[in-house]
This record gives C-alpha cells, sequence and structure tokens, in this order.
C-alpha cells in the first residue's frame, strides 16, 4: 500500500516537474522570450507557496481527501492544456498558470498523508523512507518522460499535454489505492474519503 502511495506521490511530482520544465520551453518555441516565459511559471510556483497549507486545512476540515485530491489534480492538469491555446495572450496565460498552480497545489497535502494512512508506528519511519523515494523517482523520470515524448512526436506542446495523462494516471492510482484499502480494512474506509 505505501508503494502505491509513493506511486501516487511519483506521478503528481513527475507532472509538476514537466510544468515546470516544459511549459517555459513550449512557450519559448511559440514566440515568448525566455525570461518571460520562465516568468510566468514562475508565478505557478509562488501562488503554490499559499496554496499548499490551504490544502492541508481544506482536506481536515472538509474531511474528504480523496474527492479534495481527485478535484484539484484534475483541474490542474487538464487546466495545462490550455496553456497551449493561450500561448499568446500574457494576461490570459498568467491568469491561466496562477489559478491552475493554486488548484493542483492544495493536493500535495492530502496524497503525503496517504501513506500515514496505511503505515503501522513500528514500521513508519521504513515506510516513508520508500514513499519519498518515490517522490525522487517521479521527479528523476518526469524530465526523461517529457524530453521522450518530445523528441518522439516533434512537437513542443506534447509535453504540456502529458502533465494531463500523468494527472489522470494519478487519479487512476488513487482509486486503485483507495479500493485495496477498502477491500483491507472496511471499517476505516468511511474516515479516509
Amino acid at each position: 500500500m505505501v508503494c502505491l502511495a509513493g506511486a501516487i506521490w511519483a506521478l503528481y511530482n513527475a507532472a509538476y516537474i514537466i510544468s515546470v520544465s516544459f511549459v517555459p520551453l513550449f512557450l519559448h518555441s511559440s514566440g515568448m522570450a525566455p525570461g518571460r516565459a520562465a516568468s510566468v511559471v514562475g508565478i505557478g510556483s509562488w501562488v503554490a507557496i499559499i496554496s499548499g497549507p490551504l490544502g492541508g486545512v481544506l482536506s481536515d476540515r472538509l474531511r474528504r481527501p480523496t474527492t479534495l485530491i481527485v478535484t484539484c489534480v484534475l483541474i490542474w492538469g487538464i487546466g495545462f492544456t490550455f496553456v497551449v491555446p493561450c500561448a499568446h495572450s500574457l494576461p490570459l496565460l498568467i491568469a491561466l498558470v496562477a489559478f491552475i498552480s493554486f488548484i493542483g497545489s492544495l493536493a500535495p497535502g492530502p496524497i503525503v498523508a496517504l501513506a500515514g494512512e496505511v503505515l503501522r508506528p513500528q514500521v513508519r519511519s521504513t515506510g516513508m523512507g520508500f514513499f519519498y523515494t518515490s517522490l525522487y523517482v517521479g521527479l528523476g523520470l518526469g524530465p526523461v518522460a517529457g524530453g521522450w515524448v518530445s523528441d518522439t512526436t516533434g512537437n513542443p506542446a506534447a509535453p504540456v499535454y502529458s502533465i494531463a495523462v500523468l494527472a489522470v494516471l494519478t487519479v487512476l492510482t488513487l482509486g486503485l489505492f483507495r479500493g485495496l484499502q477498502a477491500r483491507d480494512a472496511p471499517a476505516a474506509v468511511g474516515s479516509s474519503r
């Protein structure tokens, strides 16, 4: 179960690192100056600093972390596909990146908490070691996957679209995680939805 939780975290982070690595490249290929393209994506990073803690608070208050993760990850991932048609309107692009970055950054707290739901106290340190190793796998493989997609298709927008694919895979893996969790501990499911 902790490996599945780690896979969710890895997929999310692979999508994240593609967004900060390949969206500026796409914007530059669309005619935007490199510094401006990086700044547009940088706005999303600054917004994430505010959004991250709010995601944890929302998850605790709403008591529906699965719904929060699914909603935020899908809006975030699919939202990045709109960067492509908005690339030539700087105000629209800034608003879009700020919005989807805010929404997407609500998810990490509840995602990280998944590991705590399935780890017994006596193996928590080991389990979290495996969980965080998956973070580094996602951060390492994300640029490789984005580069492969870009090279294979020859289209600088293709890695931007792959963010949405990874977001959907994140949600599907979460569904598998919750399904196995429900099968193994039916009494605990109500408190984890």
